[in-house]
Formats: C-alpha cells, structure tokens, sequence
C-alpha cells in the first residue's frame, strides 16, 4: 500500500530522468498497450520531460483497446505498426498447429499415447511479446533511445516474461511495487481521460496474474509471505517448510503455484537490468 504518492511519484520520475542523463539518453521508448503498467510508465515517462516515443503494434487487439490506446499516447510521438501483417505466415503456421490437434486426438483415442496439443491462445500470447523485441529495439537504437519497461514485482518473482523482459526493457522503474500499488498510483496521477482512465483499472482488477487461476492479491500475499518465510524461492517443496501447516488450504495453493512457477522461471533471471528501489525507502509504502 502507497503511503504518500506524491513522494512515490516524484521519486520515479526522478529515477528515470538521472538514470537516462547519465546514460546520456534524451530519448525514451515505451511500449504502449492496454495494460495499466505500460500507461503507468508512460505518463512516469512523460514527467521527465524528455522525449518519448510511445510504440503500439496492433496484433488482434479490440477496437476498444485502440481507442484508449491513441488517448493514452496523443501526447506523444506515437509509432503505429501492425505486427500480425509483418508476421502473417507465422501466425497461419500457429492456427495450422491448432487445426492438427483434432487429428492427434483421433491418435491418442486409437493408439493411446500421449500427445501435445497445441495451445494457440498461449502461442499468441508470447508472439505479442516476441515479436515486439526487434520493433522496439529498432527504433530504440535509431533515437539512440532509452526502452522503459513495465514489469512489475510480482512479474519479476516468477519471471512472467522473455528473458530480456517483455518489451526488451533497459530499465524497470516499478519492478519494486505491486500490481495494487500500481492501480493506486494510475489512479492518482492520472487525469486526462476519465474513460481511458476507469478502462484500464476496470481492465487491471479483473486481469489474473500470468501463474494461472491466482488472484492479483493472492500473489501479493504469497510474496510478502515469502519475505517472512522464504518458501517460495526455496529448493525445497514448500510442503516440508516448518511453517506449512499454518497456513489454510487455499493459502497452501497459492503458495505451491508460486513456488513451481519461480522455480520453472529461474533461468530467464536476469540481473543486471537496473530497477529502481521503493520498499527500503521510509514513508514510500507499507
């Protein structure tokens, strides 16, 4: 929970600024999408009052979305690209792989082996994010850009991401708050566009977090609890950790998933992309 936004704010927008002039930067990239994080550091990004060039590519996104989308970056210097035209064949060779799994069915029903199925909703998913890299990247180098990324601390925990994040960030500013905090600070510091405004937090509170059927407060618990307990992050299973049987069935759950979703992730860790600090820092958040 955010105790004084105007400190939280300040001092982000601070991080990004001294953080960009030192790396001699005057040019901020960010990829734009219908997700309360990205608008979250575009508007961070705007504060700074350098440069920054918002990127949307259009990949089967709801008319809805793009609306918001150009209100979130008409301040901006926005750059329009639709991906899934760039990328065609590729995504016909996903939606084949997804027409074949009717015929392995018919395979497992008459053989009785296991078989993969394809999953097409997973498979674009990640391409959204894939094919991203190479088009901000490009255009980050041709401004001799600085790209800002949107991952949050919970995204980091279990590493929701490519190895080199999502959009492929040079920095993450608000890889130290949760994803509650975040909705409370768009809240704060967002004024231009009631509808745009109340889309994106309605979108936000109804999203579930990228480990599966675990709510977004569900996760923050269990993160916090892994401060206490250090279960999550551990080699162990979390069921011979000595404080397993305080917590409630559904606590256990949580924590489970958790665990063997940090634990698949491991090798996307990457270390050295500099993230700014929020929660050692008093009167920041609690």
């Amino acid at each position: 929970m955010i105790i004084d936004y105007d400190k939280v704010t300040n001092h982000l927008v601070n991080w990004i600024r001294d953080y960009a002039k030192n790396a001699g930067k005057k040019v901020l990239v960010v990829n734009m999408s219908i997700n309360i994080e990205t608008a979250l550091v575009a508007f961070l990004c705007k504060q700074t009052n350098l440069e920054v060039h918002g990127i949307y590519t259009d990949i089967d996104d709801k008319p809805e979305d793009r609306d918001v989308i150009k209100e979130l970056v008409y301040n901006f210097e926005p750059i329009f690209i639709n991906l899934k035209d760039t990328y065609s064949e590729l995504v016909e060779q996903m939606q084949t792989q997804e027409h074949s799994n009717e015929y392995r069915a018919e395979y497992v029903h008459d053989y009785g082996d296991m078989v993969n199925y394809f999953n097409l909703d997973r498979a674009m998913a990640n391409f959204k994010d894939v094919a991203l890299l190479p088009v901000i990247s490009s255009i980050a180098s041709g401004f001799n850009g600085l790209i800002v990324g949107p991952e949050n601390k919970n995204d980091l925990l279990i590493r929701a991401y490519n190895k080199y994040g999502s959009s492929n960030a040079d920095i993450l500013p608000l890889s130290d708050l949760y994803h509650s905090e975040i909705v409370e600070l768009f809240y704060f510091i967002y004024h231009t566009n009631r509808y745009a405004k109340s889309y994106i937090i309605d979108k936000a509170n109804n999203e579930l977090p990228k480990y599966d059927t675990i709510t977004n407060e569900e996760g923050e618990w269990a993160d916090r609890e892994n401060v206490r307990t250090n279960i999550i992050t551990s080699e162990d299973d979390p069921i011979k950790h000595r404080d397993w049987q305080r917590y409630t069935l559904r606590q256990r759950q949580v924590i489970a998933k958790m665990h063997q979703a940090e634990k698949m992730s491991r090798h996307k860790y990457n270390p050295n992309i500099p993230r700014c600090a929020i929660r050692n820092l008093d009167g920041f958040v609690r």
